[in-house]
């Protein structure tokens, strides 16, 4: 996705996100069962408030990169449709022994608000300081996420909302996914699942890892990763073009004078101009600025590093 195309977005959309999965976590054992089972700490958010979190394996290996959002009680998190059933089933695996009820949030909808105008709609709707920060609202919860261009999640009962918004032919579900990579924010797919640690995706620049909460699901690794420098992985930000669109666990091929070597890993791609593309891929984290990559299987392509919005030094 192109800067241009970002620029040229209209200057609101308001859309639902049908690919992606809301799930609620509730009961009286709740926050300490998250605690227990995500990397961020749960603890520590308040009402209205969220955090991206990894939900590990006992190896440390992910399952999601969930969004978790803190409601007066209860819990929501957000995460792509295609783990759902997997990355659920996993997370319940011991709530037997906990008072906690977790299953997929049917009363409540999922609604994108992007462009420009976002935050100027957001404030007519909620205030100032939602707008600015996000929070609890009368039906829901209204999440800011900040950004190269900064968006609103409006997790609503409110059937109908955003109806006023003007109408748009473009696809919400494409435009979002466009706005994760060129904000750098990984995700994980059902084809990613169990490949990586949270520091390959960069979680410990996005505030997602807490390394004084205590034990986790798969804590020991994560540890190791950041106090013994296990982890040589990051995600990067790569643009280019081919005549395939990468998919999610697609291989990566880096060129090594006159050869192509396997490098990386595909965790996302889109392409919303003819030829274009843009994705996040899993690679070497010493991977040099110059170098040129394309996908396995079309000879065609061609990649190259482009810049992420935050840095990736400890």
């Amino acid at each position: 996705m192109s800067q241009q195309t970002l620029c040229t977005l209209p200057p609101l959309l308001v859309q639902p996100l049908d690919q992606w999965h809301l799930v609620r976590v509730s009961g009286e054992d709740a926050q300490s069962y998250l605690q227990g089972q995500l990397s961020c700490d749960v603890n520590s958010l308040l009402p209205g408030q969220q955090s991206l979190a990894a939900h590990c394996d006992p190896t440390g290996k992910m399952w999601s990169v969930l969004r978790l959002l803190r409601l007066e009680q209860d819990y929501l998190y957000l995460q792509p449709a295609s783990l759902a059933e997997s990355q659920l089933k996993e997370l319940k695996k011991y709530a037997v022994f906990s008072k906690v009820t977790i299953e997929t949030e049917t009363s409540l909808h999922t609604v994108a608000v992007m462009g420009a105008e976002a935050p100027h709609y957001i404030a007519e709707k909620f205030g100032e300081e939602i707008a600015s920060h996000g929070g609890l609202i009368e039906q829901g919860i209204c999440v800011h996420i900040d950004g190269p261009k900064r968006r609103y999640l409006v997790i609503t009962e409110a059937a109908n909302w955003g109806a006023d918004a003007p109408a748009s032919d473009l696809d919400a579900n494409e435009l979002w996914r466009a706005l994760q990579i060129v904000s750098g924010l990984p995700t994980i797919e059902q084809a990613t699942q169990q490949q990586f640690i949270p520091q390959a995706l960069n979680l410990q620049h996005l505030n997602a890892l807490s390394f004084s909460k205590g034990c986790y699901t798969g804590q020991e690794t994560i540890a190791r990763a950041k106090y013994r420098g296990a982890n040589k992985r990051a995600s990067l930000r790569l643009a280019g073009h081919g005549t395939t669109l990468p998919k999610a666990g697609d291989r990566l091929e880096q060129q090594m004078g006159d050869n192509w070597r396997g490098k990386g890993t595909v965790l996302q791609a889109v392409q919303l101009e003819p030829g274009y593309v843009e994705l996040l891929a899993v690679l070497n984290n010493d991977t040099d600025a110059e170098a040129k990559f394309r996908l396995a299987g079309d000879e065609q392509s061609l990649y190259t590093l482009a810049q992420l919005p935050y840095s990736l030094v400890d």
